[in-house]
């Protein structure tokens, strides 16, 4: 019988992408198809990842990881699978998938979905000054998603103040006000 390892090597894409059917093959295949670094395995990585099966994911998680780092992500958005390049984002944190989120915010297809992700992103500088950018956007619900994110950041206070002196829209003004309000 050949060890584990060898057998994930030996797999090709197909097989690999069936073995994520299944909690008890889904490491192997996930592990066959992070070390291919084919950029078609991670949405297969994302769909087995998102499939309501109650097992650890981890090793899937962490071959999407692996995956996202490689360019996969970009990979998904120049193919215009937006929905999955989102996911792969909201599973792993990254300054890189910064403006490609501002970006993707600006573009009405995505733009909650793109707000959901800034959501769960490490709050960095890269991210406080996307959030910023952001406040300027023409839609002010997008400027009302903003304004919530940057609630009580010391950081971006004054910035949060000098967009308040020029809004006009009654429910931003709102969400910029309840921003500055003390915690």
């Amino acid at each position: 019988m050949l060890p584990l390892v060898s057998l994930v090597f030996a797999m090709d894409f197909d097989t690999a992408v069936a073995e994520l059917r299944t909690p008890a093959t889904w490491c192997a295949g996930a592990a066959a198809l992070a070390a291919m670094r084919d950029e078609r395995a991670l949405a297969a990585l994302l769909d087995a990842y998102a499939r309501p099966i109650e097992a650890s994911k981890v090793c899937l998680l962490e071959a999407v990881e692996q995956l996202a780092r490689g360019g996969a992500v970009e990979a998904l958005l120049s193919n215009g699978d937006v929905a999955r390049a989102l996911r792969a984002m909201s599973l792993c944190a990254d300054d890189r998938w910064i403006p490609l989120l501002e970006a993707e915010v600006g573009l009405t297809r995505a733009t909650e979905a793109a707000l959901d992700v800034m959501r769960l992103q490490r709050r960095t500088e890269a991210w406080e000054a996307a959030c910023v950018r952001l406040l300027n956007h023409p839609a002010p619900d997008v400027r009302v998603a903003v304004a919530a994110l940057l609630a009580h950041r010391s950081a971006t206070r004054e910035a949060v103040s000098a967009r308040l002196q020029i809004e006009t829209d009654i429910a931003v003004i709102a969400a910029l006000n309840a921003a500055l309000a003390p915690a």
